[in-house]
């Protein structure tokens, strides 16, 4: 009840709090990072192979599948989600199980899918929408993309059937949580969302800012030449494959698409309204680093294996691209560490933790606006006492 309420005067609804002040009152009288960092790390190992499974289905190459998980799982961006003792772990497990359940319905091409489908996508929805309202972004895509698909297929029995189960599992998600309606419309939060949305004098702007953060704090500053990689690579097998186009992407799978356009969809209206905090701003997209990685991971492995057909290489040409891959990523990530790309470990603050422990037992007085602010500070915790003014 006590977080229920206190999530009512923040702008967050409270299953990662929920569950987090669960752990918490296991070990009464403790104040432990662990308590968080366990939480996420649980989050982390689903997520990193539910990644996999997904990878899986949609490819069924144990290769691409094994890059994917490498890239995600070392990737300075994924380990400060990891770090990061706030509810985009979680939010990162919601996504990708999201698209997995969507995988699997797409499946069922020539059945209707199950009762239990339905189910399960209904629960992962109101998940994914007590976590975080970011999520409810990444939905829309997604299931517009489905949506499209149904269409096309002309299921319109399913079509309704998916829309009743998608609004349904929005419409219990806000009444078990009334606070969801004043902090999306109401709250200042909201409202700075509202107005970031309709301004368009700085989506430019913004979206290279935040598509530099992504750049420099998971890529080391390598995705603008990964990209260019990718375009040669394009055009130059291109004049091999003209009369294969057509072949080659009736071959890829369906839930590709709709996974690119929630991935794509998510990032443009983020990076359209969520704040500019700098390199911490890095954690809204902790949630699509798993299905960005995937894509890139696709996309190499595609061109290699086109590579391998084109000149005959029989494996030689995919085996020698995906050592330089991996040469390449784990130089990158090993300096992307020693570079401080890591986020959310604040280092610099040592200095101060190993005074206030050496003074721990000096009372203290701290002049402040915010005492909430101060109370939850770290520092704060180690002094036996303290007072605000």
């Amino acid at each position: 009840a006590n977080v229920y309420k206190n999530q009512e005067k923040d702008v967050h609804p409270p299953l990662y709090y929920f569950l987090l002040h669960t752990v918490c009152s296991l070990f009464p009288n403790m104040y432990s990072k662990w308590f968080g960092l366990v939480i996420n790390l649980i989050f982390f190992i689903l997520t990193f192979f539910l990644l996999g499974l997904l990878s899986y289905e949609l490819t069924k190459d144990k290769i691409l599948v094994f890059l994917t998980c490498f890239l995600y799982g070392f990737s300075p961006g994924t380990l400060s989600g990891i770090v990061f003792i706030r509810m985009y772990m979680m939010l990162a497990f919601w996504f990708l199980l999201l698209s997995y359940v969507h995988l699997k319905m797409l499946k069922r091409r020539n059945s209707p899918f199950s009762r239990f489908q339905l189910f399960f996508l209904s629960f992962v929805i109101l998940c994914g929408c007590l976590t975080q309202y970011y999520f409810l972004v990444f939905l829309f895509f997604i299931s517009f993309g489905y949506s499209l698909f149904l269409s096309r297929e002309k299921r319109w029995k399913e079509w309704i059937l998916y829309g009743i189960s998608v609004l349904g599992s929005i419409f219990i998600a806000f009444f078990l949580y009334p606070a969801s309606f004043s902090h999306i419309f109401t709250d200042y939060r909201g409202k700075d969302v509202q107005t970031a949305f309709w301004d368009q004098d700085v989506f430019l702007e913004r979206l290279l800012y935040f598509f530099q953060l992504i750049n420099e704090h998971s890529f080391y500053g390598t995705l603008i030449g990964i990209f260019l990689f990718f375009l040669v690579s394009f055009l130059i097998l291109n004049i091999f494959l003209q009369k294969k186009w057509k072949s080659i992407l009736s071959s890829i799978h369906p839930g590709f698409s709709i996974l690119f356009l929630g991935t794509l969809g998510y990032f443009l209206i983020i990076s359209k309204i969520t704040l500019m905090l700098g390199e911490e701003s890095n954690r809204y997209f902790v949630p699509i680093l798993g299905l960005l990685y995937f894509f890139l991971s696709f996309v190499f492995v595609w061109i290699f294996k086109n590579v391998d057909s084109i000149f005959s290489t029989k494996g030689k040409g995919l085996k020698i691209g995906m050592a330089i891959v991996f040469l390449f990523f784990t130089s990158i990530y090993f300096l992307g560490y020693t570079h401080g790309h890591i986020l959310f470990l604040y280092p610099e603050q040592k200095e101060q933790i190993a005074f206030a422990k050496k003074h721990r037992e000096s009372d203290v007085i701290v002049l402040s606006h915010n005492y909430a602010a101060c109370s939850s500070d770290f520092k704060m915790r180690v002094w036996s006492s303290f007072y605000s003014i």
